[in-house]
């Protein structure tokens, strides 16, 4: 979790990545300016947001799956600090992405905080061939289905991450499994 302080009002973030609490204060700032926030709703509404798909954490037959849209190098640097604060756990790294995606780029960062990153596919008429992609410390699986079922088989936790697109196609087959 994420702790941080906002005028007289403390927060703990579960379940966020770390670029959620910069949210928070940019969102809290806002409000402060429009309305008188209420100490207790207001640090109750903060903690309990969830933004689907922005490292959401599922749970795939009891295993650690985390999905978070990072799709630009920007947003894979910022999910790379989040899992800088999960030292101790496994992590494998499943990506994919469309063409308009920086997808050399962030596979690059990806490789370089060296976890094991699967490339994959999924349905989408813009979606790059990762295959060709496939670099030192990436492997490729055509479905990511499968993917998913191996990669929770060998890591604590897996992260999906990449294209919107994907993850939403990702998100989707995790919930109607349950």
């Amino acid at each position: 979790p994420f702790w941080f302080v906002y005028r007289d009002m403390a927060f703990t973030l579960k379940d966020q990545g770390y670029y959620q609490v910069t949210n928070a204060r940019l969102a809290l700032t806002i409000a402060s300016k429009l309305i008188t926030l209420d100490k207790e709703a207001t640090i109750k509404a903060v903690e309990g947001a969830k933004w689907p798909g922005r490292f959401e954490t599922l749970s795939y037959f009891g295993h650690k799956v985390v999905i978070d849209g990072a799709h630009n190098v920007p947003a894979i640097e910022e999910l790379l600090k989040t899992l800088s604060y999960y030292k101790d756990e496994r992590i494998g790294i499943i990506f994919s992405s469309i063409k308009e995606d920086q997808a050399k780029d962030c596979i690059a960062l990806l490789t370089a905080a060296h976890y094991p990153v699967i490339l994959t596919h999924f349905e989408d008429e813009r979606a790059i061939d990762m295959e060709a992609l496939v670099t030192r410390g990436t492997t490729y699986m055509p479905a990511f289905e499968d993917a998913i079922k191996q990669a929770v088989l060998q890591y604590e936790a897996v992260v999906v991450t990449g294209s919107l697109h994907f993850i939403s196609q990702v998100r989707k087959m995790i919930t109607e499994e349950k």
